[in-house]
């Protein structure tokens, strides 16, 4: 990620991603720290206010809104973003550069860094969407075209669609739509 510090880091993601799960911490920062490293970094931050610990749902973790009237995301947004954080904690935290927070039906955009055929290192955009209905498929196929036209749809957002587990509907609305 961006800072070589894991606290730092933390709070950059989660500045970014709003909510995110305790276990899908420990898994992105699996490679760097223990979970009693992570529970310790959350902890730390929820006592200087930067991170609130989810009352009612302890695996919950939410980013301080430093006293700003803002309500919290509706639960089926927040069951989104966390299923969509999962394709990011398996990529994990050495990988990543940076991790974006999109607007619905999107969930996140990050770059992750990897090495070309020449051993050279390359950094490469993704987005994620959840598409748990076949109309929020059809909207993210929509938007994939606007950005990057049919080649773009068709290659990125089926394989992310289905790898975060679409319902086959929803999938099979996006490959319907890119054909079209």
């Amino acid at each position: 990620m961006l800072y070589e510090a894991p606290v730092d880091n933390l709070k950059c993601l989660m500045r970014s991603c709003t909510v995110l799960s305790r276990s899908g911490l420990y898994r992105f920062f699996s490679s760097q720290l223990t979970q009693a490293q992570v529970d310790f970094l959350i902890n730390a931050l929820a006592s200087q206010r930067v991170l609130d610990i989810d009352e009612q749902d302890y695996e919950l973790i939410w980013f301080h809104r430093m006293g700003l009237k803002t309500s919290r995301l509706r639960p089926e947004y927040v069951k989104a973003k966390i299923r969509a954080f999962w394709v990011i904690a398996r990529v994990g935290c050495d990988a990543i550069l940076d991790v974006t927070s999109l607007d619905h039906p999107m969930q996140f955009s990050f770059i992750a860094n990897t090495l070309d055929e020449n051993g050279e290192e390359r950094y490469i955009p993704y987005d994620i969407a959840v598409c748990n209905t076949v109309d929020i498929a059809k909207t993210v196929v929509v938007s994939a075209y606007i950005v990057g036209g049919r080649d773009y749809a068709e290659d990125e957002f089926i394989n992310y669609t289905d790898a975060i587990g679409a319902t086959p509907e929803a999938v099979a609305a996006v490959i319907r739509a890119g054909n079209e």
